[in-house]
C-alpha cells in the first residue's frame, strides 16, 4: 500500500515529527528539532496584524475569533514552530524563528514533491507569511490558523501549555476582561433603551 506524503515524511523521522489532522481531513506534520521558545513579547496578549502592512515587532499571538459563539482564541506564535503541509498541489515547509532583536521572523520553502529535499522557492517575512499568501494564494478557507494547524484542538492546547508554563493565566485574564466588557455593553444598551423609553414617555406627557 502506497504511503501518503505525511506518512512517508513521518517514517523518516518519527521522533521529531508528529502528524496532525485538520478538520477537513487534510494533514500537516509538526516538527520539533529544538524546544519552542517563549519570548518576552508573549507576556502580553497583543494580536499580530495580518491585514495592514504594519510592524509586528512587539506581538506574539494570532487572534482567532470563533464565529459560532464569538469567543476569542489566542494562538501563541512560538519561535521554533515548524510544520510541513500541502496545498495547491505543492508542498511547503513553514517555520517561525526569532531574530537578534527577539522579534518573530516567518520563513517558508516550497517544494515540488513530498521528499522535501530541494526547494524551488522560499521567502522570509516580518509579517506572518505574507509573501507566501501573495505568491501562492491559498483559498479563502485556508486561513493562517488552518494552514499552521491551530484549528486542531490538541495542537493548540499543546502550544498554549508551553506559554502557561512560563506566563500563568494570560488567557484567563483575557476571558475575564472579555466577560466584563460584554456585561458593560449589555448594561449600556439596556440604559440606552430605558433612556429612550423615558424620553418618549415625557414627550407624550407634554
Amino acid at each position: 500500500m502506497t504511503k501518503s506524503w505525511h506518512e512517508l515524511l513521518i517514517s523518516l523521522d518519527s521522533y521529531h515529527q508528529t502528524a496532525i489532522c485538520r478538520n477537513n481531513k487534510s494533514w500537516l506534520v509538526r516538527e520539533i528539532l529544538y524546544p519552542f521558545q517563549v519570548l518576552d513579547l508573549h507576556q502580553t496578549l497583543i494580536p499580530i496584524n495580518i491585514k495592514n502592512n504594519t510592524s509586528n515587532s512587539n506581538t506574539g499571538y494570532y487572534k482567532y475569533l470563533l464565529i459560532k459563539n464569538a469567543d476569542t482564541i489566542w494562538i501563541p506564535l512560538l519561535s521554533g514552530y515548524t510544520i510541513y503541509t500541502k496545498f495547491n498541489n505543492k508542498f511547503f515547509k513553514l517555520s517561525i524563528w526569532k531574530n537578534l532583536q527577539q522579534n518573530l521572523i516567518f520563513f517558508w520553502w516550497m517544494y515540488d514533491n513530498e521528499i522535501f529535499k530541494i526547494f524551488q522557492d522560499n521567502g522570509c517575512d516580518n509579517e506572518i507569511f505574507r509573501s507566501l499568501f501573495v505568491k501562492y494564494k491559498p483559498s479563502n478557507n485556508q486561513s493562517i490558523s488552518w494552514l499552521l494547524g491551530f484549528c486542531n484542538n490538541a495542537n493548540l492546547q499543546y502550544i498554549q501549555l508551553i506559554i502557561l508554563q512560563q506566563y500563568p493565566n494570560p488567557f484567563e485574564i483575557d476571558k475575564k476582561l472579555t466577560k466584563t466588557l460584554h456585561k458593560e455593553t449589555l448594561l449600556k444598551n439596556n440604559l440606552d433603551r430605558l433612556s429612550s423609553v423615558l424620553k418618549d414617555h415625557i414627550k407624550n406627557q407634554n
